[in-house]
């Protein structure tokens, strides 16, 4: 399919009490449960969790990018703490963009440490500096693109080509360098 008919068509809920054709928007915080206490089949309890929206929010963009599945999160930093936390354990290390946003410098610098997680730095940009940077500890490779401050432009294909064939995982922040928020993903 057109992406543009992804972006329309992927992850529209059937609303089965209006009829309507594009999904509505739920305003609840928490859902209801069963008189036992339960979940209920659809599986939503809270929103801050998950709910219609980001599920279907989540739907469009793994179809539009190709992916079996996307993970949406309330900000740039829940985004990494969750792949930190999902890939790194003690003795891993890290490499990040030389101008890396500073909320990921401060997490590894302030909070890692005591996990006995290291990390350093490189010009993504530049492949072989990458490939130089690299340890045989490297775990993650967290690129930022465009960069924020300096608004650098990194190769992802190569990137996560490099990565593959050293069995590294890769993760991308998408920066918005207008509003300095991140949002991520990673694969």
């Amino acid at each position: 399919m057109d992406i543009r008919t992804l972006a329309v068509h992927a992850g529209t809920i059937q609303d089965e009490t209006a009829g309507a054709v594009t999904n509505p928007i739920f305003l609840s915080t928490t859902f209801e449960r069963s008189p036992e206490g339960q979940i209920r089949p659809k599986g939503f309890v809270y929103t801050r969790d998950t709910n219609p929206n980001r599920q279907a929010l989540e739907k469009v963009i793994a179809a539009m990018e190709g992916g079996g599945e996307a993970l949406a999160f309330s900000s740039g930093m829940a985004a990494v703490l969750t792949v930190f936390q999902t890939v790194l354990k003690p003795g891993d290390h890290v490499l990040i963009s030389d101008d890396c946003y500073h909320g990921v410098v401060h997490l590894l610098t302030e909070r890692y440490p005591q996990w006995q997680v290291s990390f350093s730095s490189a010009d993504m940009t530049n492949i072989n500096s990458l490939r130089n940077a690299l340890r045989p500890e490297t775990k993650l490779i967290m690129v930022e693109t465009p960069s924020n401050p300096q608004l650098k432009i990194t190769d992802l294909a190569a990137v996560a080509a490099l990565a593959k064939e050293r069995g590294i995982t890769t993760a991308c922040l998408l920066s918005n360098a207008f509003d300095h928020q991140a949002d991520g993903f990673w694969n």
